[in-house]
């Protein structure tokens, strides 16, 4: 479970930034609101989704993508020496441009808040922590400046072992490699659980993700999920009869017997029909045909196809989803249903968190989210991107019109527009 995310010198964030699924003291104007936070251990109570709201350019993707960076260098970061390459400073500020990024994620593993960080350029680690709170104090696990390392021999004993393998002079961790990577790497119980958990959160981008289209058809290869997503596109008011994929090695899939079908687009090894009733013109009887799904679908509905298995997989697991440019090619609707998936306790048992960025403002609404499920990113071009929570701002009530308040620009975080004819005028 995802408590919280810190950022700062990456991208558009010069200035320590936080994106946090605390829940907020606050009362919501309404009593189902109440579903849309849980139980996240005795300390705190945490949000089910936060939506960011921004303008273009200030900095929505960047503090998503920043997440991205901090889970690839943390699984990555021992095989690939170019991980630290995924950093990318503040670049508007002379000082900035050399200094170490900032990253440290707040979460929950079995029951335990853990606190992980380090501070990196893109040639090495600067500093490395990770603190625990198993009992009712946080503690250090190990913290580490440049080659200094410090452990906790009680709490993180995997360290006490490795301590001896680092005083024999052996670079088991490189200047541009996490310890807690190799830690895990040998076998460290803590350190491969924390990994595991990190390696969970799920990132894809709404728009274009071939990571996500590549994801999604080998997920549908198992016929369990494959026929959750076919009931779940039913669901959302896309009406096929069956998802057949069928391996471009093959001559023809059995599924495929007795149906007329079109040519399909190859993914990898996969193709992809939609299965749907070909109806007789005199009559109710029909056949089934299968058609290519990507050409004979829109772009919405092949949008839901490859979103469907991530949103199903994370509620099943529990596990966190974020989506970028989440609303893009949805009715406005539909991405509302998908939030309310995420809040409702029956569909989602597991409290799966779902974080996402959007320019759909009918998700603006006190009906739907509380104050602190919505957080603004707005960018001065000195200072870089700011994060604020709704909640933050004074004198918001708990029922006014958030939409109308966001487009006339009372939040901030809303485009300044001059005269675009002007463009125009030699």
């Amino acid at each position: 479970m995802v408590i919280e995310f810190s950022l700062g010198n990456f991208k558009s964030f010069k200035d320590l930034q936080s994106l946090s699924l605390i829940e907020n003291p606050i009362k919501p104007r309404y009593k189902w609101l109440e579903i849309n936070s849980f139980k996240g251990n005795d300390e705190y109570r945490l949000l089910k989704s936060k939506a960011i709201y921004g303008s273009n350019a200030s900095g929505k993707s960047n503090l998503i993508k920043a997440l991205a960076a901090f889970i690839y260098i943390t699984q990555n970061s021992l095989k690939d020496d170019r991980a630290l390459k995924k950093i990318e400073p503040f670049l508007l500020l002379k000082k900035t441009e050399d200094a170490p990024t900032f990253f440290q994620l707040m979460f929950i593993v079995d029951g335990v808040k853990y606190r992980y960080g380090f501070e990196a350029t893109r040639k090495e680690v600067v500093s490395e922590w990770l603190f625990g709170k198993p009992g009712e104090k946080e503690v250090p696990f190990f913290t580490r400046e440049g080659k200094e390392m410090i452990f906790n021999r009680k709490q993180y004993a995997e360290g006490n072992r490795l301590k001896s393998l680092l005083s024999d002079g052996n670079e088991i961790v490189r200047p541009n490699a996490l310890f807690l990577s190799a830690a895990a790497a040998l076998n460290g119980k803590i350190s491969k659980q924390i990994l595991d958990a990190l390696s969970k959160i799920t990132i894809i981008s709404g728009v274009s993700d071939n990571f996500m289209k590549r994801t999604a058809y080998k997920m549908l290869e198992n016929e369990t999920q494959k026929n959750k997503v076919v009931r779940f596109l039913n669901e959302a008011g896309i009406a096929i009869e069956d998802i057949v994929v069928e391996d471009s090695n093959a001559n023809r899939n059995p599924d495929f017997a007795g149906m007329v079908r079109e040519p399909s687009a190859s993914y990898g090894f996969e193709k992809i029909y939609a299965i749907k009733k070909q109806y007789d013109e005199t009559s109710d009887s029909y056949q089934k045909i299968a058609w290519n799904f990507e050409k004979g679908e829109s772009d919405g509905t092949n949008k839901m196809l490859q979103l469907s298995p991530f949103i199903l997989s994370a509620i099943e697991d529990g596990n966190t989803l974020i989506v970028d440019e989440f609303e893009a090619r949805l009715h406005t609707n539909l991405a509302k249903s998908i939030v309310q998936l995420f809040h409702s306790p029956e569909g989602n048992p597991k409290n799966a968190q779902f974080i996402f960025s959007t320019h759909d403002t009918n998700l603006l609404s006190p009906l739907l989210t509380r104050r602190d499920q919505i957080l603004f990113i707005r960018k001065d071009e000195k200072d870089g991107s700011r994060a604020y929570n709704l909640s933050d701002i004074k004198g918001v009530r708990n029922d006014e019109n958030y939409e109308k308040n966001y487009l006339i620009g009372k939040y901030s975080a809303v485009p300044k527009i001059g005269s675009l004819d002007l463009a125009l005028l030699d």
